[in-house]
């Protein structure tokens, strides 16, 4: 959902996050998943319960972990 609001004569565009979105952090499921990761070409999302299930699925999602940069 695309929300707008009028700010100095223009608009001011954002996403806020759906109903489902708010319901799932509110009330989240009872699972044991840890972990996820997606591939961003095929849509298919990948879950798991250990650190080295989640480093096999970033290979099955096609994202190199060399390639990551965590000091942003």
């Amino acid at each position: 959902m695309i929300h707008t609001r009028q700010t100095d004569s223009r608009r001011d565009r954002y996403a806020g996050p759906g109903l489902d979105a708010m319901k799932a952090v509110l009330w989240p499921n009872n699972t044991n998943y840890y972990y996820f990761c997606a591939n961003v070409e095929t849509k298919e999302v990948y879950y798991a319960e250990t650190n080295e299930q989640h480093e096999e699925n970033l290979i099955k999602a096609g994202i190199d972990i060399n390639d990551l940069d965590y000091d942003d």
